[in-house]
């Protein structure tokens, strides 16, 4: 599947998705993927068909570019390439549990993704998502929910990220409003068991922050209000309550104004150098390879590395 600009994309998937729960004997869970992974897997899915008939996924390339865009990250193609690589890592070895459509009494438990593949110097990496998780992306008739793929780049943390997508899931209540108790809270906002056993620490440093992230960089309003109750006012449940409000503007990712092209035959060369001798995997007779198979993008991507970290002076 080719790549598109993120802009492009939206993420629909079924409201049990988002509400999946981790298998907590698995090392690898829901509560513990950063913001970098959970972008990553909303990219996945949005690059799903919704429509496809076929029984399992095919492999998806997701490029060193896009994977950028997304994570707001300016520049340095092999780092990028390697943070890429390291969440493509993270879920396959994530298993996720969620209801049975057909059996109200089973629950499946499934890895996120079943295969990945890179080739050095491709910029890209193909994955492929587990086929028990079509229900829940394919065909989806009622209880699902949809946003556009670049929002995620614009919630810069985990639990915003995590209550947009939570109240996405419940646009369909009449009165965009719902009551949580503090450990259904805990459970929206993905705060892991040990971590903010406080509720002051939950509000001040994972709902409020969360709210603010909606509030400023989605297509949503979101509200808290606390509900006290016995001895001392402890707080016993929080009420959200939403409305939808304009979506905010995307950000251009702005290209470099000039690159990899800007050079000349001996810059080339002085730079292929300095590839070899940094990145030993690339280290090859540049007379006979030089740039052949490395994609314009990573070009530009280890001109501006080579600029901005190893050669301050050259004035390019």
């Amino acid at each position: 599947m080719k790549s598109k600009v993120t802009n492009e994309l939206w993420v629909v998937q079924s409201n049990e998705m988002a509400s999946a729960q981790a298998v907590e004997k698995v090392k690898k869970t829901l509560l513990s993927l950063s913001l970098t992974d959970r972008r990553l897997m909303a990219m996945l899915i949005a690059k799903v068909d919704p429509f496809m008939q076929e029984s399992e996924f095919p492999l998806m390339q997701v490029s060193v570019t896009e994977f950028q865009q997304l994570n707001g990250l300016e520049s340095g193609g092999f780092r990028a390439f390697s943070a890429l690589k390291d969440s493509v890592w993270t879920l396959m070895g994530t298993v996720i549990q969620f209801p049975d459509a057909n059996n109200p009494k089973a629950q499946n438990m499934a890895q996120i993704l079943t295969r990945g593949q890179y080739i050095e110097g491709e910029g890209y990496i193909s994955v492929q998502l587990h086929p028990d998780l079509k229900p829940m992306l394919c065909d989806l008739k009622r209880d699902f929910f949809k946003y556009r793929l670049e929002t995620l780049g614009r919630l810069h943390s985990v639990y915003a990220l995590r209550l947009y997508e939570f109240l996405k899931s419940k646009e369909n209540l009449d009165a965009k409003m719902i009551r949580l108790t503090v450990p259904e809270l805990r459970v929206v906002l993905a705060i892991p068991e040990g971590k903010l056993k406080l509720f002051g620490d939950v509000r001040t440093r994972a709902l409020q922050p969360a709210i603010d992230g909606v509030c400023k960089s989605t297509d949503l309003h979101c509200e808290a209000h606390l509900e006290r109750g016995g001895r001392g006012g402890k707080v016993k449940a929080v009420v959200l309550r939403w409305s939808p409000q304009k979506a905010k503007a995307a950000k251009s990712c702005k290209a470099p104004k000039v690159g990899f092209k800007s050079l000349d035959a001996a810059g080339q060369a002085a730079l292929w150098r300095w590839v070899c001798e940094r990145y030993p995997r690339a280290d090859r007779d540049p007379e006979i390879v030089g740039w052949i198979g490395v994609p314009p993008t990573l070009r530009d991507d280890l001109w501006q590395e080579w600029r901005d970290s190893l050669q301050p002076n050259l004035g390019l």
